[in-house]
Protein backbone atom coordinates (compact mmCIF):
# COMPACT_ATOMS: atom_id res chain seq x y z
CA UNK A 1 0.00 0.00 0.00
CA UNK A 2 1.14 3.68 -0.71
CA UNK A 3 -0.11 5.42 2.80
CA UNK A 4 0.79 8.14 4.42
CA UNK A 5 -0.66 11.40 3.00
CA UNK A 6 1.79 14.13 2.63
CA UNK A 7 5.00 12.55 3.44
CA UNK A 8 4.40 9.69 0.92
CA UNK A 9 5.64 11.80 -2.30
CA UNK A 10 6.19 10.60 -5.76
CA UNK A 11 5.65 6.74 -5.03
CA UNK A 12 6.30 4.41 -8.47
CA UNK A 13 3.96 1.26 -8.08
CA UNK A 14 4.19 -0.63 -11.46
CA UNK A 15 3.04 -4.10 -12.82
CA UNK A 16 2.08 -5.53 -9.20
CA UNK A 17 -0.71 -8.45 -8.73
CA UNK A 18 -2.37 -8.46 -5.18
CA UNK A 19 -4.53 -11.52 -4.77
CA UNK A 20 -6.94 -12.27 -2.07
CA UNK A 21 -7.76 -9.16 -0.01
CA UNK A 22 -9.20 -10.04 3.12
CA UNK A 23 -10.12 -6.87 5.78
CA UNK A 24 -10.33 -6.18 9.80
CA UNK A 25 -13.97 -6.83 10.66
CA UNK A 26 -15.06 -9.13 7.78
CA UNK A 27 -13.73 -12.73 7.97
CA UNK A 28 -14.29 -15.54 11.14
CA UNK A 29 -15.65 -14.27 13.64
CA UNK A 30 -15.64 -10.75 13.20
CA UNK A 31 -18.12 -8.92 15.28
CA UNK A 32 -21.10 -7.97 13.06
CA UNK A 33 -21.11 -3.88 12.44
CA UNK A 34 -18.20 -3.11 15.03
CA UNK A 35 -16.21 -0.38 13.24
CA UNK A 36 -19.13 1.34 11.05
CA UNK A 37 -18.61 4.28 13.11
CA UNK A 38 -15.76 4.30 10.83
CA UNK A 39 -14.61 6.95 7.76
CA UNK A 40 -16.27 5.29 4.88
CA UNK A 41 -12.59 5.09 3.23
CA UNK A 42 -11.52 3.34 5.65
CA UNK A 43 -14.34 0.80 5.96
CA UNK A 44 -13.44 0.03 1.56
CA UNK A 45 -9.90 0.45 1.78
CA UNK A 46 -8.37 -1.01 -1.65
CA UNK A 47 -6.01 -3.49 -2.00
CA UNK A 48 -4.07 -0.79 -3.81
CA UNK A 49 -4.53 2.44 -1.27
CA UNK A 50 -3.15 5.57 -2.94
CA UNK A 51 -2.65 8.37 -0.10
CA UNK A 52 -0.17 10.19 -1.59
CA UNK A 53 1.04 12.79 -3.44
CA UNK A 54 2.16 12.67 -6.95
CA UNK A 55 2.02 8.68 -6.84
CA UNK A 56 2.51 6.65 -10.48
CA UNK A 57 -0.15 3.79 -9.97
CA UNK A 58 -0.28 1.57 -13.45
CA UNK A 59 -0.27 -1.81 -14.62
CA UNK A 60 -1.36 -3.76 -11.43
CA UNK A 61 -3.78 -6.30 -11.05
CA UNK A 62 -6.20 -6.26 -7.80
CA UNK A 63 -7.87 -9.97 -8.09
CA UNK A 64 -10.29 -11.28 -4.84
CA UNK A 65 -10.54 -8.35 -2.67
CA UNK A 66 -13.45 -8.89 -0.47
CA UNK A 67 -13.70 -4.69 -0.26
CA UNK A 68 -12.09 -2.50 -2.93
CA UNK A 69 -9.10 -3.44 -5.70
CA UNK A 70 -8.37 0.20 -5.74
CA UNK A 71 -8.95 3.47 -3.55
CA UNK A 72 -7.79 6.93 -4.69
CA UNK A 73 -8.53 10.50 -5.27
CA UNK A 74 -7.96 9.66 -8.62
CA UNK A 75 -6.28 12.31 -11.12
CA UNK A 76 -6.21 15.46 -13.02
CA UNK A 77 -8.53 15.33 -16.16
CA UNK A 78 -5.49 16.36 -17.99
CA UNK A 79 -3.43 13.40 -16.50
CA UNK A 80 -3.28 10.60 -18.58
CA UNK A 81 -0.24 8.42 -17.14
CA UNK A 82 -0.37 8.51 -13.65
CA UNK A 83 -3.22 5.84 -13.05
CA UNK A 84 -3.30 3.78 -16.39
CA UNK A 85 -3.72 0.23 -17.11
CA UNK A 86 -4.77 -0.65 -13.53
CA UNK A 87 -7.41 -3.90 -13.48
CA UNK A 88 -10.05 -5.14 -10.31
CA UNK A 89 -11.17 -8.94 -10.88
CA UNK A 90 -13.60 -10.70 -8.38
CA UNK A 91 -13.81 -7.18 -6.26
CA UNK A 92 -16.71 -5.90 -4.38
CA UNK A 93 -15.84 -2.60 -5.81
CA UNK A 94 -13.33 -1.84 -8.42
CA UNK A 95 -12.49 1.27 -7.27
CA UNK A 96 -13.29 3.70 -4.65
CA UNK A 97 -12.96 6.76 -5.23
CA UNK A 98 -11.59 9.05 -2.66
CA UNK A 99 -14.16 12.35 -2.76
CA UNK A 100 -12.08 13.88 0.91
CA UNK A 101 -8.62 14.55 -1.10
CA UNK A 102 -9.32 16.00 -4.07
CA UNK A 103 -8.07 19.22 -3.27
CA UNK A 104 -10.23 22.11 -5.01
CA UNK A 105 -10.17 20.14 -8.08
CA UNK A 106 -12.63 21.47 -10.71
CA UNK A 107 -11.93 17.61 -12.32
CA UNK A 108 -11.20 14.33 -11.79
CA UNK A 109 -10.94 11.21 -13.97
CA UNK A 110 -9.09 7.14 -14.20
CA UNK A 111 -7.65 6.82 -17.37
CA UNK A 112 -8.23 2.91 -18.70
CA UNK A 113 -9.16 1.01 -15.92
CA UNK A 114 -10.25 -1.95 -16.77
Amino acid sequence: QVVGGSVSLDNIIERNLGVVGIFWNTHRGATQGKGLDRPKLEAMIGMFHDDGTATILNGNVAAGSERAGFTSPGVQCDDTVSFVGNEAHSCLAGFWFNQYRIRGRACTALTDFR
